[in-house]
């Protein structure tokens, strides 16, 4: 896909509650695959995430 295509499509989900319409594991993928794309001043890696489940 291209970029302007992948920014059509993106979408934002406001209807928050304890259900998640993927699996946890998916998740966790996704958000590991996304810290090390992200871009950051000298290639230091010091983003952290943290997301709380089942609570």
């Amino acid at each position: 896909m291209k970029l302007i295509d992948n920014l059509k499509q993106r979408r934002t989900y406001y209807n928050l509650n304890k259900t998640l319409p993927v699996s946890k594991s998916e998740v966790k993928t996704v958000i590991e695959e996304i810290t090390e794309l992200i871009p950051d001043a000298f290639n230091m890696k010091s983003a952290r995430v943290l997301v709380v489940m089942n609570m």
